[in-house]
């Protein structure tokens, strides 16, 4: 991939999360080094990059699901690195894999009130409203079991599982992975308007024009290491990187 291109960042508040130097992997073997990633208050960023680049690996890192061996995550300036998920929930951030995002033998509603355990039962209620107003699709649903739901319907209600806590920042894993052009650009619409309800995004993301409409900054992770830092209107100018990420 050659030296890393890193413009100058502009920030649009705040770093709400910041992940520098992080190397993360399995056993002995590491996946990610040295990896920097920062996510500003009002960001919605995608981290871009092949198969096998360790995107995924990062996300999993920064909420607690891998302990990393090296590096810093810093969730609104405290240290969060090799802390357990559950310490992370309470601190702001939410997490929503590519797979098994909902329980498929629990209802929609039994799905949202899973996502609020930390809320008393007045504020799970309220909080399940809100959802129902961001998806307007689930609101007819909530005694249908998840599995009953359609691709883009599961999906939205694993998003608003993870939000159902009131998270700060957000990390989604291929959001858009087997569905439809259709549903994935109606999820992208959500995923915008929650952005704009001031959560802030990290996400990974293989359907690369897809990402660059919705977020305002991008990432590339190629070999483990990040090699682009910039907007989307960078990347696509950047002959080398446009080329090879987006065709």
């Amino acid at each position: 991939m050659g030296r890393r291109e890193k413009p100058p960042r502009e920030h649009s508040g705040p770093c709400a999360l910041s992940v520098e130097g992080l190397v993360a992997g399995y056993g002995k073997a590491v996946i990610v080094n040295a990896v920097d990633i920062h996510v500003d208050a009002g960001d919605f960023v995608a981290l871009l990059g092949p198969n096998g680049a360790g995107k995924s690996t990062v996300l999993k890192a920064v909420a607690g699901l891998v302990v990393p061996s090296g590096g810093s995550v810093r969730l609104h300036g405290e240290e969060m690195a090799a802390e357990p998920p559950e310490k992370l929930v309470a601190a702001g951030l939410s997490y929503v894999p590519q797979l098994r995002d909902v329980f498929l033998g629990m209802t929609v509603l039994d799905n949202l009130k899973l996502g609020g355990y930390l809320l008393r039962r007045r504020q799970r209620a309220l909080r399940i409203d809100e959802m129902l107003e961001i998806f307007p699709p689930l609101r007819d649903k909530l005694g249908d079991k998840a599995a009953q739901l359609s691709g883009g319907q599961q999906r939205m209600l694993g998003v608003a599982r993870a939000l159902m806590n009131g998270p700060r920042v957000l990390l989604l894993d291929e959001p858009t992975a087997g569905l439809s052009p259709k549903l994935a650009g109606e999820l992208m619409e959500h995923l915008v308007s929650i952005n704009r309800l001031g959560i802030d995004l990290l996400m990974v993301e293989q359907n690369a024009e897809a990402a660059l409409a919705a977020c305002n900054r991008v990432y590339v992770l190629a070999n483990g290491s990040t090699e682009f830092e910039g907007s989307a209107d960078q990347l696509r100018a950047h002959s080398g990187m446009s080329q090879i990420y987006l065709g």
